[in-house]
């Protein structure tokens, strides 16, 4: 016969496998007493652990020590019938539990559910007018960008002495810089609204056509990330935010303001994708589809873009009329002539005109590529001066295509050209058609490029509320990857509470697929 041991120790130190069950069925019910201590480790996962099962058929006394250290990438809430605490657990966990001696089986299950908090690491400071009122918030809300809307705060403070002119919020060592546009005050503090200080100053742009990284590179803070297109002609004084959604807007891609610049970008797969590792909330958006199909009326249109000048106005039977067309880009050409044939395209010609300035507005004869004439633009025919003079000459580049015309009939012979180019976009389904005038881009890819961003806006969207990362603020489009789906991000906000300290992102994802 074998002594039986007074007590009985089992050690157990086990790292759990990802959504795992550990079990432990010790079978020594002879022991008048045993003491089984589980130590286990969750460092290294990045799921959470579905369940932690032990039991237990000791005989007539029985002690439980848990030891859990909770690393913090796994940031879960611990949960025995109710949860503890609403933050993250940080540092070990011992939970003694004895049971009782007429129990002969008795069971601790630990659950670890989906992670709804983070260890708080964010830095958080605020400045009003240089001075730190970091104490003085209450709560706020930075809009980012979305539907191509500038960078906007919303901030509740405790009573200031004064209403600050500039705000300044540092989250990361990353500054947000806001001046004051409206404030409101109760007896439950000062409510402030304010817009980004980013990109406020303005520039006179000026020129016919030009490639989209050619015509950003005139700011200097515009970083362009998006689809390449040939802007047509764009003249106007323009914020460098305000420049990049107006280029944005035509061709198909996004706008954003950035902490110090601005962003163009686009919706592609091959952006690099981010997949947030703490999602504590989520709501999905299906907007009712209207359309089946998008309208792209794209190019320049009008006298002001084209001049045909034909070499005779009369003509017999069977006889031959040579036409200039003056004019750049995107013609389309209609006869009701016998035979049309062109003979030579994209001739430069020279012209100087004395041109009559009415408030520094004039116009040429025909459309000019470039003004040779200082301190003149142009837009087509349309000219503009900085000179007080009514009348000066104008120099200028101009290019036309020589056609030949013959027609065998007695009528009237028409000749026409268009600057109007359409685009179509069809979904397959049913609903109305939208029609979009973009005259500001000249080709066809994107004109399709516009329209599918049209229907971008009524896609399936998911928002996700994640703990905050710096990444949504990247130099390019950036795709979100979730169990939600996964798609670009087209908008972006930072929320934060005090009291204590909670920052979160809220992100707008578009859904390419779940």
């Amino acid at each position: 016969m074998s002594d039986l041991s007074i007590t009985n120790s089992i050690n157990v130190i086990s790292i759990l496998s990802e959504g795992g069950v550990f079990e432990i069925n010790p079978s020594h019910t002879e022991s008048i007493y045993e003491t089984i201590e589980c130590s286990f480790s969750l460092s290294g996962m990045d799921t959470a652990t579905e369940s932690v099962k032990l039991i237990n058929t000791c005989g007539f006394d029985h002690s439980v020590d848990i030891s859990t250290q909770l690393s913090d990438l796994t940031n879960n809430t611990l949960s025995i019938d109710n949860t503890i605490g609403n933050s993250s657990l940080a540092n070990t966990i011992n939970i003694s539990t004895p049971l009782t001696k007429n129990n002969l089986q008795g069971s601790i299950d630990i659950a670890f559910p989906q992670a709804t908090t983070k260890l708080i690491d964010d830095t958080l400071t605020v400045y009003a007018d240089g001075i730190e009122i970091t104490t003085k918030l209450k709560k706020a809300s930075l809009t980012l960008f979305g539907n191509n809307k500038p960078m906007s705060l919303n901030a509740s403070f405790s009573f200031l002495n004064s209403i600050p002119t500039e705000l300044l919020i540092s989250i990361n060592d990353i500054d947000y810089n806001f001046t004051t546009t409206s404030s409101t005050s109760s007896y439950k503090g000062i409510e402030i609204e304010a817009e980004s200080m980013a990109t406020s100053r303005k520039k006179i742009i000026s020129y016919n056509y030009q490639l989209a990284t050619d015509a950003v590179a005139q700011f200097g803070d515009i970083i362009f990330a998006g689809d390449q297109f040939l802007s047509a002609s764009i003249n106007g004084s323009y914020s460098s935010y305000k420049f990049a959604r107006k280029l944005s807007e035509a061709s198909g891609n996004y706008a954003r303001q950035l902490p110090s610049n601005n962003l163009i970008f686009n919706t592609s797969k091959s952006n690099p994708t981010y997949e947030p590792s703490n999602i504590l909330d989520w709501i999905k958006v299906e907007p009712k589809k209207r359309y089946s199909c998008v309208e792209v009326i794209y190019g320049k249109r009008g006298d002001d873009y084209i001049t045909i000048e034909p070499s005779i106005r009369k003509k017999k039977i069977g006889g031959q009329i040579s036409l200039r067309v003056y004019g750049s880009l995107g013609k389309t050409l209609n006869t009701n002539a016998t035979s049309l044939k062109a003979l030579q395209k994209s001739i430069t010609e020279e012209i100087t005109e004395d041109v009559f300035f009415e408030n520094g507005i004039g116009k040429l004869s025909k459309p000019a590529n470039t003004t040779l004439t200082e301190g003149v633009t142009a837009t087509g025919k349309r000219v503009v001066s900085d000179s007080s003079c009514q009348m000066m000459a104008v120099r200028y580049l101009t290019t036309y295509d020589l056609y030949e015309i013959t027609s065998n009939i007695a009528s009237d012979m028409t000749f026409c050209v268009y600057l109007e180019n359409i685009a179509y976009l069809l979904t397959g389904e049913t609903g109305d058609v939208k029609k979009l005038v973009e005259e500001s881009i000249c080709d066809h890819t994107t004109a399709i490029n516009r329209a599918k961003t049209f229907l971008h806006s009524e896609a399936n969207k998911t928002t996700l509320v994640t703990t905050h990362d710096n990444i949504i603020n990247t130099t390019s489009g950036l795709n979100i990857k979730s169990k939600y789906g996964t798609g670009p991000l087209i908008g972006a906000s930072i929320h934060i509470d005090s009291n204590p300290i909670k920052i979160t992102n809220k992100l707008e994802v578009l859904q390419w697929q779940k």
